[in-house]
């Protein structure tokens, strides 16, 4: 699962309609749908805006996949802020490499698809 799609996971998991949730986070509605279908990346400010109006959700789970969506009572770990879970250093160093990750996928299909143009050119 993708970074937009436990962002729309977890939205319509609250029963939120994008306009509720963008609402809510003060942003757009265009970039909410953004995130969600992977096209940008969400802002540090968005991130901000979401573990601080939901504080139950898990920042490893949402940026990673990892662990439970919720550090709620049932959860082991100890329920901490975004803020002291995780530096703020930390969360632009994920972010940055989500980002890379994507822009790399990018060059690989468009690698790929040279490469077949080449191949089809020699036969």
């Amino acid at each position: 699962m993708t970074v937009g799609q436990r962002i729309k996971f977890f939205r319509e998991k609250n029963k939120f309609s994008v306009t509720d949730f963008a609402h809510l986070l003060k942003i757009s509605e265009r970039n909410v749908y953004n995130y969600e279908a992977d096209k940008t990346s969400p802002h540090m400010s968005f991130w901000e805006a979401l573990f601080t109006v939901f504080e139950d959700l898990n920042a490893k789970w949402m940026l990673t996949g990892q662990g439970q969506m919720l550090s709620g009572e049932g959860d082991q770990q100890v329920h901490e802020s975004v803020a002291s879970y995780m530096k703020k250093e930390e969360l632009t160093d994920i972010l940055l490499l989500i980002q890379r990750v994507k822009e790399l996928g990018q060059k690989v299909e468009n690698l790929e698809s040279e490469l077949a143009s080449l191949r089809d050119r020699l036969e």
